[in-house]
């Protein structure tokens, strides 16, 4: 959705040296990958205007889950954001740990971007990516990180559908951990370090509402979360949002 006068920043890590350019479409990005393919490419997540550096807009949120801050685990890099009580519209596997992103109805400034991204990294320990400038793998790419052990870039995850108020985000963000990871939960164990086990799903999903309430997520995020995640399949298989509204909320 780039509008008039916004370009798209790619870069490629050549030694020491970083080249930058700035292309006019995602076709163009994606030239410059393919044209610099032995080499770790980047793309500046938000538009750029006018210059490289430049950022008045922000269309979604992102987070960095390092494999190495997880114990070297992949899979507890990728699990660390089952702490966000948010699915995301976007899993990319950098083959040494996974960049998410949440797409936004509408753009942000720069300085609420990274207030919501700063939140959402204290709550997953997320590498500190907030920077509104930030610059990620372009999926499809290659990462010579270990260049004895080179991996591809992979979109892993793609749900475009999956878009957020930053309002709600930020809200989100407040949701206790242990909350949030019921969100993404079939079964009924309990939360990792919490003494609460539900013996029923409704009993499991006012809990989980109870929490989005108190931090006063709106109720069509509600929806959206019960028509997306795990802990909603109660709503899916009897009564639908009727029954949320109805009764439960």
């Amino acid at each position: 959705d780039l509008g008039a006068g916004e370009s798209i920043l790619v870069s490629h890590r050549d030694g020491d040296r970083w080249p930058r350019a700035l292309v006019p479409t995602v076709e163009d990005a994606y030239r410059y990958l393919q044209d610099h393919y032995e080499y770790d490419v980047y793309f500046g997540v938000a538009p750029r205007v006018g210059d490289l550096e430049t950022v008045e807009r922000v269309p979604c949120v992102w987070a960095d889950y390092d494999a190495k801050e997880f114990g070297g685990v992949l899979q507890a890099a990728y699990a660390a954001q089952q702490r966000y009580a948010a699915p995301p519209s976007f899993v990319v596997c950098s083959g040494h740990g996974y960049h998410v992103y949440w797409l936004l109805r509408q753009a942000v400034t720069p300085e609420s971007a990274q207030k919501l991204m700063r939140a959402v990294c204290v709550q997953t320990g997320a590498d500190p990516t907030h920077n509104a400038k930030w610059r990620l793998r372009i999926p499809g790419g290659q990462n010579y990180k270990d260049p004895a052990h080179v991996v591809a870039v992979v979109l892993q995850e793609s749900h475009p559908e999956r878009k957020y108020d930053a309002v709600d985000l930020l809200r989100l963000a407040a949701v206790p951990p242990d909350s949030a990871w019921l969100l993404w939960q079939t079964d009924l164990v309990k939360a990792p370090g919490s003494k609460e086990r539900y013996p029923s799903r409704s009993e499991r999903d006012l809990a989980v509402l109870c929490a989005l309430v108190r931090a006063k997520v709106s109720e069509a995020t509600i929806e959206q979360l019960c028509t997306t995640m795990p802990f909603g399949e109660r709503y899916r298989e009897y009564g639908g949002l009727d029954k949320l509204h109805k009764y439960d909320l």
